[in-house]
């Protein structure tokens, strides 16, 4: 019978746990009470599973439900059988296979008797001619394995082509890799020269812009200070009143000194 594993005796009133172990309910009471902290949760002395010691009234639980309920600390109750009694391995065998008795005789240079004898070994006897390698039926092996040998060398060398040929394409494949890394390195450095010269061409844009505005004031205030100081043609070089004609043609502006040329 096993013994508990906290008194290492005999087992008395024995309780398990949900975790299978096996102890005294007196030596389970010991270890709980053992504990200061007020916990309802204790650890199995053997494997350190947890288990509660709240028990739950039966009378509070509906009869249906009853039998799907089990306390976490269940008696135990052992069966003791007595083990029938074995018997000799001699007595046990049949009469064909048992081993022969031997008397023992008081002269110690007696000889052996010729039971005894019939235990020592043997030299092999020679083969009956029945058995004789020449008497053997003849089994082609060394044909069929020579006509193997072909249909070996030709599945290796197949093989072999095999691992070439998937080599050849790893080697394939990753060339191929290199060259789609390196087009994308080129399209994707394409893609940003392309932005920073649409970026540019936009600010450059804004800058012709205005500089154009600016021009196209300051030739109105040269137009506005002109047709204030001269107000005839007369007092101005004719070189200067052609350029001055062209420049506000070209730009769209009107011409101040018409007014004076009606006026006149």
């Amino acid at each position: 019978m096993a013994n508990c594993s906290i008194c290492y005796e005999r087992f008395s009133a024995p309780v398990s746990l949900p975790c299978g172990h096996i102890f005294c309910r007196d030596c389970l009471r010991t270890t709980v009470d053992a504990i200061k902290s007020p916990s309802l949760e204790h650890y199995c002395p053997a494997c350190r599973t947890p288990y509660s010691v709240v028990t739950i009234d039966a009378a509070l639980v509906p009869p249906y439900l009853r039998p799907h309920i089990l306390p976490p600390i269940r008696p135990v109750f052992f069966d003791h059988v007595s083990s029938p009694k074995i018997k000799p391995v001699a007595d046990s065998l049949p009469e064909s296979l048992a081993l022969p008795k031997t008397t023992t005789d008081s002269s110690p240079h007696s000889q052996p008797s010729s039971s005894g004898s019939s235990f020592l070994p043997t030299s092999p006897s020679s083969p009956s001619p029945a058995t004789s390698p020449a008497s053997l039926p003849h089994t082609p092996v060394i044909a069929q394995s020579l006509r193997q040998i072909p249909e070996a060398n030709s599945s290796m060398t197949s093989l072999r082509r095999n691992a070439a040929e998937a080599d050849a394409l790893r080697m394939a494949c990753q060339t191929w890799r290199h060259r789609a890394e390196v087009h994308a390195a080129a399209n994707s450095g394409l893609l940003s020269f392309a932005r920073a010269a649409r970026n540019a061409a936009i600010k450059m844009r804004g800058e012709r812009d205005d500089l154009k505005r600016r021009v196209e004031v300051l030739q109105r205030q040269l137009m506005e200070v002109m047709a204030t100081e001269l107000p005839g043609q007369n007092g101005c070089s004719p070189n200067l009143w052609s350029i001055l004609r062209t420049t506000a043609s070209r730009s769209r502006i009107q011409w101040p000194f018409r007014r004076f040329n009606n006026a006149k």
